[in-house]
């Protein structure tokens, strides 16, 4: 799940995990003295606007829609030239909803790739005098609503504003306001600037990069019961060339902008508790009414709604499964393995009382509609650059209880390349020198970790396919200098799938995960079908390579392993809070270790031998000699 360029990504780093469960909206400003509404005043209704009035700033309704191109859904839209007029009724106002961006087509170098999740913000419009705001909720405080506490958390923490539309027009006999969303569409809301500028400092490069309004512009618009996709291509110009070889002009950077406004669930999730013994991403608010608790902090685990047709039995098929579609992206060749590595979670959604609960699609290809972008699918895409060769699998959260809304995987298509050894065995000592430089930089990131790269499992797994290379041809299997078979690429593809997914699923990384399997039974086939090599894909496993060749097992785990299996229970189980504590408190059994990023020296503090990347087996010492 590695994050190239994830603003804001569903995927949060520990103890700043995106999202809450509600914020207080502030409390009504008072009425002058001596207005309506005012102490010991008579309350009067607003009056309806007046539009023959000359004084009113915006045009009458038929104007400013004449001609234009309707589309309705969860708003009704106007397009019209360069204009896109947004009709905002009364209960879209003071309402929240998750705005998600992502790159529908980046420039393929510093991780500035399309389908990169870029951005997701809880926002809301808010009618202020002749404009209309659109506020970025501060999603991490909260108070029971109508409490003295409610009033001062209302009065302590503000929302920012991100844009501030001018009225276009009011409909007389609905109210409605018109705006138009053009002038948030096509700008820098995204924030690219900010990242240029990080590069710049990161590289020591001379020049600036700015957004170009006059080169940039509006793409399309489409309008569905619960969201609105929108898309924009922008530039930015450039005095300088920033190192990146993939430009036509090196003057002009050009970048695309998908933008998704989801509706939230009407029915909120029920919220299911964090526990430190189990690895979920969460969701994390301070409640400021806990103030006789131990702590403010209310945590709940990332997870997808899922709810059994069948309440009382034991294993059901659920309402609503979870479906990934495989993207027109992805070779054709590759899809097997890519569809194997989704549906083995269906082996832990069985143990956890679901049938069937991860279901695969394939795009559908005369759709013209279609699009991965849209944040009614979650998808597994291919994704061309220069020569990274990460992966990610970000996803969108409503911050209200944690339910996970919408997923993707995203797959560098260089990595088949780079498992192979192909990429090594020819770049350049430069290049070779300047991608290490590159991962340094983005690990270490800006400061508040809007660029942090999360997981670097795809490409150390690509490093690591050069030892099974050698590996084959010592032991006769393949030529010296022909590539690794195909049997043996989709083996480590499926694993890297199974990984990703994982994080799709709420799970964060198990850097433990291979201290549950022991030394002896790695190369025994019939263990690790039903293990895997490693007790958990949400570890970086090697390859499992056996020094004797005639004890060699399985390279890749073909399944899930026994803490993934033990971490879906918990996280999808239907049960009681009871039942819940019941699982939580299976943390000590030896196929349940667990230990992620902080706790494998990601910061230099890692003090558990057992919870590091890229070894293998319960004696970690033995395995490397």
């Amino acid at each position: 799940m590695t994050r190239p360029l994830r603003l804001l990504s569903v995927v949060a780093v520990v103890g700043t995990a995106a999202c809450t469960i509600r914020v207080i909206q502030p409390p009504a400003q008072a009425a002058p003295s001596g207005s309506p509404g005012a102490a010991g005043a008579v309350a009067q209704a607003a009056p309806k606007p007046d539009t023959t009035k000359k004084d009113i700033p915006w045009k009458p309704w038929p104007e400013v829609t004449k001609d234009a191109r309707t589309l309705t859904g969860l708003f009704t839209a106007y397009l019209k030239r360069e204009n896109v007029y947004l009709a905002l009724k009364a209960e879209h106002f003071d309402r929240d909803f998750l705005l998600v961006t992502q790159l529908s087509q980046g420039v393929g170098d510093y991780g500035i790739d399309g389908g990169s999740s870029m951005r997701t913000d809880l926002v809301r419009f808010h009618r202020a005098g002749d404009k209309v705001q659109l506020w970025i909720v501060n999603p991490y405080v909260t108070a029971t609503p109508n409490t003295p506490m409610a009033r001062t958390v209302a009065y302590s923490f503000g929302h920012s504003v991100a844009h501030a539309f001018p009225i276009a027009s009011i409909r007389d006999t609905t109210n409605e306001v018109l705006i138009d969303l053009a002038p948030l569409l096509v700008s820098d809301f995204v924030d690219m600037g900010s990242f240029f500028d990080f590069l710049i400092r990161a590289f020591r490069l001379q020049g600036s990069a700015s957004f170009d309004r006059e080169r940039s512009s509006f793409e399309a618009l489409r309008v569905f019961p619960t969201n609105l996709e929108a898309r924009v291509r922008l530039t930015y110009r450039s005095g300088r060339r920033l190192g990146m070889q993939t430009l036509a002009d090196y003057r002009f950077i050009p970048l695309g902008v998908h933008y998704s406004l989801l509706e939230l669930p009407a029915t909120p999730m029920r919220p299911r508790p964090a526990d430190d013994r189990v690895g979920y991403f969460v969701a994390a608010r301070k409640d400021y009414s806990r103030d006789t608790a131990q702590t403010f902090f209310v945590r709940h685990v990332n997870r997808w709604r899922l709810e059994k047709q069948d309440p009382a039995a034991a294993v059901s098929e659920p309402v609503k499964p979870i479906v990934f579609y495989l993207d027109r992206t992805i070779p054709v060749e590759w899809r097997p393995y890519v569809r194997d590595g989704i549906l083995e979670w269906n082996q832990a959604f069985e143990e956890a009382g679901f049938k069937n609960a991860v279901q695969v699609l394939e795009a559908p290809e005369a759709d013209s509609t279609w699009a991965a972008e849209d944040a009614r699918y979650s998808t597994v895409r291919w994704m061309a650059n220069m020569s990274s060769t990460y992966a990610i699998g970000p996803s969108d959260v409503d911050p209200r209880t944690g339910e996970i809304l919408n997923a993707d995987v995203l797959v560098a298509a260089s990595w088949i390349q780079a498992y192979q050894g192909e990429y090594r065995a020819y770049a350049g000592p430069n290049e070779l020198i300047r991608r290490v430089f590159l991962e340094d930089s983005l690990l270490r990131a800006d400061p508040d970790g809007r660029f942090l790269r999360l997981c670097g499992y795809a490409s150390q797994l690509a490093q690591h396919g050069t030892l099974v290379r050698a590996t084959l041809a010592a032991s006769g299997v393949i030529a010296p200098g022909q590539p690794v078979p195909r049997e043996y690429v989709g083996q480590a593809l499926k694993e890297l799938v199974m990984h990703e997914v994982g994080h799709t699923l709420g799970l964060r990384h198990n850097f433990r995960g291979t201290a549950t399997i022991p030394a002896a039974r790695l190369s025994d086939r019939s263990f690790t079908a039903t293990h895997g090599t490693s007790g958990s894909v949400m570890d970086y496993n090697p390859p499992a390579v056996a020094l004797d060749r005639s004890k060699q097992g399985e390279y890749y785990s073909r399944t899930v392993g026994t803490y993934d299996r033990w971490a879906i229970r918990y996280g999808y189980a239907a049960v009681d809070d009871a039942g819940l504590r019941a699982i939580a408190r299976q943390a000590a059994h030896p196929d349940h270790l667990y230990g992620s990023d902080e706790d494998a020296s990601f910061a230099g503090f890692g003090l558990d031998p057992t919870i590091t990347r890229f070894d293998q087996t319960a004696d970690p010492l033995a395995w490397a000699r």
